[in-house]
């Protein structure tokens, strides 16, 4: 948790060329296959629409990352990522807990299943 916590904040100072290629490459190449079978298609349909989307969107957005670079790329992360986290950790708590608090990272609660 603490690593996740430091990778997502750093990212705050920006990436390399290299990096934001392997993201846009890795995203853009790993989507068709999410969408290889009918639920999946019907899923994201579905997810679009209860967000007033239609399915071209998914196309605008990997057609629009092929021309993303580093410099667009941190000023999108800083203008909408705070640095504030809600994380959700699922499992046993008496596991996780007394780590997460130990990590000083703010207050650990524990939502019975």
């Amino acid at each position: 948790m603490r690593l996740l916590l430091e990778i997502l904040d750093g990212a705050r100072d920006g990436f390399s060329e290299e990096e934001v290629k392997a993201g846009v490459d890795y995203m853009s190449k790993t989507a068709p296959g999410r969408f290889a079978v009918a639920d999946a298609v019907a899923d994201e349909a579905a997810n679009l629409a209860l967000e007033g989307l239609t399915t071209h969107f998914t196309t605008q957005t990997l057609e629009a990352m092929q021309h993303l670079d580093a410099v667009a790329l941190k000023e999108a992360y800083c203008r909408w990522v705070t640095g504030e986290w809600s994380v959700v950790v699922v499992g046993d708590a008496s596991t996780y807990a007394a780590g997460l608090r130990e990590l000083g990272i703010g207050d650990v609660s524990i939502v019975p299943a």
